[in-house]
Formats: structure tokens, sequence, C-alpha cells
């Protein structure tokens, strides 16, 4: 390892400082992914993990895609392509999971559009796209087992495109 890049966190908020987040960007991503032209928006999709999948999901992908969103397996991109991805977009919108993690490769203006399944709730994608900057909004799933939920299509469609 040739460089080594260290960031800390603001002390009892749970946040992590814009300048450290731009300071990753600017020693990793940047170095490593090309510009590229933007917008683009995106739906990360869960359809390939059963057990985090929504139980309409399908029909989420279709309904995004035919309002210009591009649907991305994030666990079938290599870390350089992720970077990538999201650097371009300007509109993510993904169950809660991981995948979301890579905000921290978006640049503003970026709209998030969270979808959490019945009965769980954790922020700390909230508090990264705050950190950054972004607007966000979390989306519930009503209960539909054994999935993780099912989404309101025009709940999502409406904080992700309006």
């Amino acid at each position: 390892m040739e460089r080594q890049v260290f960031t800390g966190l603001t002390p009892y908020s749970g946040f992590v400082e814009c300048s450290d987040i731009r300071l990753l960007q600017s020693s990793i991503s940047h170095s490593s992914t090309p510009d590229l032209p933007r917008p683009e928006n995106i739906y990360v999709s869960r359809q390939n993990t059963p057990r985090r999948a929504l139980s309409n999901e399908q029909e989420l992908e279709g309904a995004l895609s035919s309002n210009g969103f591009k649907v991305v397996y994030a666990e079938k991109l290599s870390l350089q392509e992720q970077m990538r991805v999201f650097r371009r977009a300007t509109s993510i919108v993904a169950p809660h999971g991981a995948g979301l993690a890579n905000l921290i490769w978006s640049e503003q203006p970026c709209r998030v559009v969270e979808i959490f399944p019945h009965g769980m709730h954790n922020d700390c994608y909230a508090r990264l796209a705050a950190s950054l900057g972004f607007r966000y909004r979390p989306i519930t799933c009503s209960p539909s087992p054994p999935a993780a939920g099912k989404i309101s299509i025009p709940a999502v469609l409406e904080a992700a495109v309006s």
C-alpha cells in the first residue's frame, strides 16, 4: 500500500465531516476513475439477494426504467465500476443496504431515496447523505413476507422524479 487515508468522526455526532469525505474522494475515486458526463439516475437492485429483495422489485425496476433510471447490480461491479456509476449519479434509489455506502463517491447535487423493509429503520445513510449535502427521503415498505416488503411504486416515483 503506497498511501493511506484516515478520517474521523466529529465527536459524539455520528456524522463524518464532509471535508473528510471529500479527501477520501479526491485520494481514491478521482485518481482512479475518469471524469464522466452527468447526469444519470440509478436504482440499486437487490433482486439477486432473495432475502433482501422487495416482493414487487421487478415492477419497481420497470417503473423506474420507464422514468429514465438505470438498474444497477452493485454486487456484480468492481469497486472502480461502482465508483464510476455513483460518481455520475444525480438520483439514487435503493433498498437499505451496503450498496448505499457508495454514496461517498457521489457529488452534489444528488437526490437519495432509501427504501426500508417494514419495521426497520437505520439512519446511517441518512447521516451520510446529510454530511454530503444531498436531498434524502426514506420510504418504508408494507409487510410482504417472506420478502423484505412491498414498496409503494407511486411513492418512490414521487420521491425520485419530482
